[in-house]
């Protein structure tokens, strides 16, 4: 949990600035990962939740569509600025053939969860063009699935 992350240059005039709810950087309000596993002497089975609270992408944005003071460095103008936070999880087997042979397999983000337009919108700047994902947060590969065999020594 992140309550308060306060960023101050120290520079005369400068203005501070709260990054924590902020999922347009790394730091949303809560995070967290949740993981489990069952494993025997032949198989395992193994499985990770991953959730971020909702947030905005810049705390000092002002939100308008229309008469908009002009924007500056400090308080851009933005149409979206609410970002949601998100849910998703991995699940993963493992089976041993013998003493160094084990074959495995994992599925990532097995809902397919992928971040909302409102998201790309407001990471984007509000341009309809050049979307962007804030990768240490979403998953931006969408599902995808490992197979292949470890070999121990």
């Amino acid at each position: 949990n992140v309550m308060s992350y306060l960023t101050n240059s120290g520079l005369p005039a400068a203005i501070p600035s709260q990054s924590a709810g902020a999922n347009g950087g790394n730091t949303p309000h809560w995070k967290i990962l949740f993981t489990q596993s069952y494993d025997t002497d032949k198989w395992s089975l193994y499985v990770a939740e991953h959730w971020f609270s909702d947030g905005y992408n810049n705390h000092n944005a002002i939100v308008c569509q229309t008469a908009c003071p002009l924007p500056t460095t400090n308080y851009p103008t933005t149409n979206y600025n609410t970002m949601a936070g998100d849910f998703w999880f991995d699940i993963g087997t493992t089976y041993n053939l013998n003493d160094t042979l084990q074959l495995y397999t994992k599925i990532d983000n097995v809902n397919n969860s992928h971040p909302s337009m409102a998201v790309l919108l407001a990471e984007a700047g509000n341009s309809q063009q050049g979307y962007s994902v804030n990768s240490s947060l979403y998953p931006v590969l969408g599902r995808y699935y490992h197979v292949g065999i470890r070999i121990n020594d």
